[in-house]
């Protein structure tokens, strides 16, 4: 038993020396009777050597102005007071009188945080007050089933693009949604099948541009056995099949082949499709909801896209704004995305005002996409650091060189430099894949992906870099 007791309350001695706050412990003599290794630390002296002295000793010793513990102890009442623990060190100090089971004052203990430390954790805690105020504001919208990331928002802008998409949602119409790559095409494409009549029904994204050519058609419309050498001997539903009674999220469907176009707009007008290899006709209920960052119109006139199929697919078009038209959302979608990161990573990230005002003039040409890859990284940072993220240490940060002014002055020089639009727009293009080529250290299938174009694309857009 007498072991059991020795062995417990060295256990609770090494509890309290792991604890972040000083702890002074005295007794109705006013002898000192458990110091915490903290405050030892603090004061550059031995426990052993303080357990000796009494309250006087200990107060001469470390040159201490006052003692609350002796004012809890002599007034039974419970203070909250700084003290100056030695010239360089002040503590924010809880001392309150230790009694017995008859209520008798045996002793005192004094508690004692940095204040450094105290007013940093205020800070934090200000800021998240603040933060969970904005978003509690902000977000009017989060998606539960798009992979794990939601959508949030507040500007006017999208606020409109989200009562488009719930409108939209009630009709089973072909959508053509467009936008810069990373502004969360497939989100909205989520949200209008989460909403529809088809929410119960398979979800199936496909990416046009990332399917080799010659596999295209049998991954759309699938294949019976021996189709071709190395076909499955039983066959394969294709995505029209998997996809019955769903709807299939069409991405990047300027990146589809002119032949594959031709077969698509036979299926989107007659339902009908045929497997490769066979002869049976298979009638599907398949909702489409195509997307691309080009323009597609363009692209028809360059006879790079079909017009009927353009507007086959664009019967309800839906157009997303960059985020570089919504500086609104920043904030928020940083605030989101922080406290997403902050779970996954254990972290306590809390982005300042200062460094939230400085994001918001930058463009993001990666749009959401970019800024969710920057907050984890700060998050990553912030591991161990104490989680404010604030201006003096934003030179790490990638949002340097990129304010609105020094944008608006480039935007001018071009303006009066003579070239053509068609050769402006290649050139900002090139630059931002350029820029994200570095961020990436070279990395051409990320960058790609992180862009939402194929490695083809990339290469061909920036073959003059």
């Amino acid at each position: 038993m007498e072991q059991t007791e020795n062995k417990n309350l060295r256990l609770i001695i090494k509890a309290l020396d792991a604890y972040q706050a000083t702890m002074f412990i005295i007794n109705s003599q006013r002898q000192v009777v458990f110091v915490n290794k903290v405050l030892c630390d603090r004061l550059g002296i031995s426990r052993k050597e303080l357990l000796k002295m009494t309250v006087d000793e200990y107060m001469e010793k470390t040159a201490a102005k006052n003692c609350y513990a002796v004012q809890s102890l002599e007034s039974g009442e419970s203070f909250v007071n700084v003290h100056q623990l030695t010239d360089d060190i002040d503590l924010e100090v809880t001392s309150y009188p230790i009694t017995d089971d008859k209520g008798n004052i045996i002793g005192a203990i004094g508690c004692g945080f940095d204040n450094d430390l105290v007013n940093k954790l205020e800070n934090i805690v200000k800021e998240t007050e603040k933060k969970s105020e904005s978003l509690s504001k902000a977000i009017n919208y989060m998606s539960e089933k798009s992979g794990g990331d939601g959508f949030v928002y507040a500007d006017k802008k999208m606020k409109r693009v989200f009562d488009s998409a719930g409108l939209i949602a009630a009709t089973d119409s072909t959508v053509l949604v467009t936008g810069e790559s990373g502004t969360g095409k497939e989100i909205i494409a989520n949200y209008i099948h989460n909403h529809s009549n088809r929410k119960d029904g398979v979800f199936m994204p496909v990416n046009c541009g990332a399917i080799p050519e010659n596999l295209i058609e049998s991954e759309f419309f699938g294949y019976d056995k021996g189709a071709f050498t190395g076909a499955d001997k039983n066959g394969k539903a294709g995505l029209f099949e998997i996809a019955d009674k769903g709807t299939l999220f069409l991405d990047e469907i300027g990146e589809l082949p002119m032949l594959m176009q031709a077969k698509l707009l036979r299926v989107l007008e007659t339902g009908e499709i045929k497997r490769v290899g066979g002869s049976k006709r298979i009638f599907t209920d398949v909702r489409i909801i195509a997307a691309t960052n080009k323009n597609l119109e363009e692209m028809v006139k360059q006879n790079k896209f079909r017009e009927d199929l353009y507007y086959r697919l664009s019967v309800i078009p839906l157009s997303i704004p960059s985020l570089r038209e919504r500086p609104d959302d920043v904030e928020v979608l940083m605030q989101y995305y922080a406290e997403k990161f902050n779970k996954k990573y254990k972290t306590n990230l809390v982005i300042d005002q200062k460094v939230l005002n400085k994001y918001k003039k930058y463009l993001w040409p990666g749009n959401v996409r970019e800024l969710r890859n920057e907050v984890e990284r700060l998050a990553i940072y912030s591991i161990g650091k104490g989680g404010l993220f604030e201006e003096k240490n934003s030179h790490d940060s990638d949002i340097r060189n990129f304010s609105q002014e020094e944008t608006s002055d480039r935007i001018e020089d071009d303006v009066n430099s003579g070239k053509k639009l068609k050769e402006l727009v290649e050139k900002y293009e090139k630059d931002i894949l350029k820029a994200m080529l570095e961020k990436n250290n070279g990395n051409v299938r990320k960058t790609a992906m992180d862009m939402g174009i194929d490695r083809s694309s990339f290469y061909r857009k920036i073959k003059d870099v």
